[in-house]
């Protein structure tokens, strides 16, 4: 499946804490967001992009641990017809691994939330989480 034509505003961001080192905040949110522009403060964080294809990893590891179904469930979930989101959990993201979390508590620094803008979310939700064919 192609990357979506649909545009699209991206944002993965969190809640910092004081015991929590900005370059593993870092990490955690290039993990998610490939390429996104990365802000971190004292007390929130966040990466931004405005392209589908700063998903591409993401979509790889949906793709190669078949969690495609949990994915598509979770976004279709928390669609709003104009954006949806998921939580990820934080120290899985900044070792380089991507964790789904059905609730914000299973991270326990706090998730990170990922949020995708979109006027059409299912496109985007098709792509990212695709069916094997």
């Amino acid at each position: 499946m192609t990357l979506p034509a649909a545009r699209c505003s991206l944002c993965a961001s969190c809640d910092v804490f004081a015991s929590e080192d900005a370059g593993a905040i870092r990490r955690a949110l290039d993990t998610v967001l490939e390429g996104g522009d990365v802000t971190v403060g004292e007390s929130r964080a966040e990466s931004t992009s405005s392209s589908a294809a700063s998903l591409a990893r993401l979509r790889e590891t949906v793709r190669s641990r078949g969690s495609g179904a949990a994915w598509r469930r979770r976004l279709r979930l928390n669609d709003d017809g104009g954006s949806t989101w998921v939580y990820l959990n934080k120290q899985a993201a900044a070792s380089g691994s991507i964790a789904l979390c059905s609730e914000a508590d299973e991270s326990p620094l706090g998730p990170i939330t990922l949020r995708i803008t979109s006027p059409d979310t299912g496109a985007i939700i098709d792509w990212l989480a695709a069916r094997r064919a």
